[in-house]
């Protein structure tokens, strides 16, 4: 509370100036002007108690004639010339202590001077730790090597550090003003929104900024804080884009490896499983003929049975190629080019036809016209043969009956040739269906599906084409398969 300059010296002494100035709790000296020189005129009590002096001994006497130890005289002055209300801070040292005033100097029309004196001592040593403090902060703030970043409450930046700069590739005066989601990849936005809310809260997340093109990420620790009644949040980072590539790579390379081991034992079992079943099945074709030699009126069941090694050699020699083929796959992908399917599909046929010459295998095509452009390469043929003997391997009928049926159709706008080749074999059930076209799964008794599938799930992947399995007839899968494959009509 501060003596206000509107009261004249007769208002003063009709209020009775003492009893207002002694209410005052800060120490107040009044003066007026004498000559050339100022009389003070009163005091209040607050002056005593502060100054361990009484002020009743100051009064009468002239500015010149107390012991003052600070200059007065020019701000009292300065003040009556200006007719106006004058602060100084000054220092005042009493004993042992330096103390810091505040002097509010208050003319009062005509002739007085009203002071005011304010000990702002602690105040400015709040002001110097304050000042003090925030040195520390900035430099700790600026040399720090993680990037800091200090948001508003509507989510703009209002100080970034100088790792945060490169942090994000550009200049503090850049940062400043800009909202935190103006760094949000595109497209991320609203993901973004969703990890930050609620926005004014603590949390700590991996979250992805986009510089220059490209993704960074920051592992962000933000703490909410108050300064000013107003609410800010902190952010200090750390930058975990490289640490995040290594572990992609290293995923990666895990994967990879992992895939490698897995392919190798599905090689091995692959192999192990379909050369035993040939060896031994020519193990037992080579005892029959030497029973039936001793007999030449068998030479039909000979025959026969020479049909059957036959058989044998040529489905270890697909698998030998099948593995080989498989590998290749694995490693590169080869270039596609426009090719006639439809001739691919008949030397397919002609394979299995050559493959099984004692068989009974019926195999029609149905298909309005002979020629059928798709993007694919060498592969195609290994896919319909791998399908037909698929066909031909699980089917125990006396008379095997393949269907062939080939048309075109649009699909979301696109394209394409459709193949689809059913059976009357025993058919795949539904829980198999999801499943055969994985390297290790198996079929009906355990029996290994083989590696033709997966040769042929691979290269319709690789031709960015479509295949599934069905029944042939509906809700019997003990009917027969019906293999549908989609090509993509190139353009």
């Amino acid at each position: 509370m501060s003596f206000k300059n509107e009261y004249s010296r007769d208002q003063l002494i009709e209020k009775d100036y003492e009893g207002i100035i002694n209410r005052i709790p800060s120490p107040l000296l009044l003066w007026k002007k004498k000559d050339d020189s100022f009389l003070c005129v009163g005091y209040n009590h607050a002056f005593d108690e502060y100054f361990f002096r009484s002020g009743k001994k100051l009064l009468g006497k002239k500015i010149e004639q107390i012991d003052i130890k600070f200059d007065i005289i020019s701000l009292l002055r300065k003040c009556f010339n200006s007719k106006s209300t004058l602060k100084k801070e000054i220092k005042y040292k009493s004993k042992n202590l330096t103390l810091n005033l505040l002097l509010q100097i208050v003319f009062i029309p005509p002739n007085l001077i009203l002071i005011e004196i304010e000990d702002i001592t602690e105040k400015k040593k709040a002001i110097l730790q304050l000042e003090a403090s925030e040195v520390k902060y900035r430099t700790l703030f600026e040399e720090a090597l993680n990037p800091i970043l200090i948001v508003n409450d509507d989510g703009n930046y209002v100080d970034a550090n100088e790792a945060a700069s490169k942090f994000l590739e550009t200049t503090r005066e850049d940062i400043i003003g800009r909202n935190v989601f103006d760094y949000s990849p595109p497209g991320f936005v609203e993901k973004h929104r969703e990890e930050h809310s609620p926005f004014y809260d603590r949390r700590t997340l991996e979250t992805q900024y986009y510089v220059n093109g490209k993704i960074k990420i920051l592992l962000l620790n933000v703490v909410p804080f108050v300064h000013k009644k107003k609410r800010f949040l902190y952010g200090i980072g750390q930058d975990i884009t490289e640490l995040k590539q290594i572990q992609r790579k290293l995923t990666e390379s895990e994967e990879k490896y992992k895939d490698a081991f897995n392919q190798a034992q599905f090689y091995r079992d692959i192999v192990i499983h379909d050369i035993r079943n040939m060896l031994q099945n020519i193990k037992s074709s080579i005892f029959m003929s030497q029973y039936y030699l001793k007999d030449t009126f068998e030479i039909g069941q000979i025959l026969e049975i020479n049909s059957l090694i036959i058989q044998q050699v040529n489905r270890a020699e697909k698998l030998i190629k099948n593995v080989n083929t498989l590998s290749k796959i694995d490693k590169a992908e080869p270039e596609l080019h426009k090719i006639d399917m439809f001739p691919c599909l008949t030397d397919a046929i002609n394979y299995i036809h050559k493959s099984f010459p004692q068989g009974k295998i019926d195999i029609t095509i149905n298909s309005s016209k002979k020629s059928y452009l798709v993007l694919a390469n060498d592969l195609l043929q290994d896919v319909f043969e791998n399908i037909l003997l698929n066909a031909i391997k699980y089917n125990e009928n006396d008379v095997i009956e393949i269907l062939i049926e080939i048309s075109q159709e649009k699909i979301s706008n696109k394209l394409y040739n459709i193949i689809q080749i059913m059976d009357n074999g025993i058919g795949i059930s539904n829980n198999m269906k999801k499943k055969i076209f994985h390297k290790k799964e198996k079929g009906k008794g355990g029996k290994g599906m083989g590696v033709g599938l997966s040769l042929v799930k691979l290269a319709m992947d690789l031709y960015d084409g479509q295949i599934y399995v069905k029944n042939r007839v509906k809700d019997d899968y003990t009917k027969g398969s019906n293999f549908v494959l989609s090509f993509p009509i190139p353009s």
